[in-house]
């Protein structure tokens, strides 16, 4: 593995291919950015991920499973969301 600027890795497959890692924190996920650098693409995407989406995407996975696991929210957007849902499961009872 070969860091090639900030939060992005180069790796070669088993099968010898090049592929580009986006890995911000050591606790963090690596995510597979497609394509190559200084392609448009790849750029926009790395780019989206340096400004925090890579965060987001932590964020909502853990909100979700949290309420998955019927566990309390951590956040006053996470409560919001399970208000919403809540009233959403309540309207569907009303209709049926």
């Amino acid at each position: 593995m070969a860091r090639i600027r900030e939060f992005l890795i180069e790796e070669k497959t088993r099968h010898g291919k090049l592929r580009y890692l986006f890995h911000r924190r050591p606790d963090g996920k690596r995510m597979t950015i497609k394509g190559y650098p200084n392609e448009s693409g790849f750029e926009s995407q790395y780019q989206l991920l340096c400004n925090g989406l890579d965060l987001e995407i932590e964020i909502e996975k853990g909100a979700r499973k949290r309420q998955q696991n019927f566990e309390p929210p951590q956040t006053l957007s996470e409560l919001c969301l399970y208000h919403e849902h809540h009233l959403n499961l309540l309207a569907n009872r009303k209709e049926m």
